[in-house]
């Protein structure tokens, strides 16, 4: 059973690898189309987190088709999802979004957190310490 303190750790996973575990890197396209099989351990964890948690995106953009592709099939096969305060199981820092790019994330039922482009590592550091907090 879990305990209250549990459901307020923060964990960070790098959907496409790292140099720690270079075997689960996405470097090629067929890396790439290989992670979107949805069918690797990390997949089944990451399928389970979204159901179950609130999800925070850092990095990518909708020019990251993998990003619009799974949340386009989770919203296809759970809609609205219990667990998040806000009604969004997920957010995303983009920089200097467009208007246009904000209503493509809400279709997805992510909701967008703006950030400078010229500042975004110092504001995603700032967003990141008040999470904490």
């Amino acid at each position: 059973m879990a305990t209250p303190d549990e459901h307020d750790v923060c964990e960070v996973i790098k959907f496409h690898g790292d140099l720690e575990n270079p075997d689960q890197m996405v470097l090629s396209e067929r890396d790439y189309e290989r992670r979107l099989s949805l069918e690797t351990v990390m997949d089944y964890r990451f399928r389970a987190d979204l159901l179950g948690r609130v999800v925070l995106f850092i990095g990518y953009s909708f020019r990251d088709w993998n990003v619009s592709y799974l949340f386009r099939l989770m919203n296809d096969r759970f809609h609205n999802l219990p667990g998040s305060p806000s009604g969004r199981r997920a957010y995303i820092t983009v920089a200097d979004p467009s208007d246009f790019e904000v209503q493509l994330f809400r279709a997805r039922n992510i909701e967008v957190i703006p950030v400078a482009g010229r500042a975004q590592a110092d504001e995603i550091a700032e967003l990141l310490a008040e999470m904490q907090h």
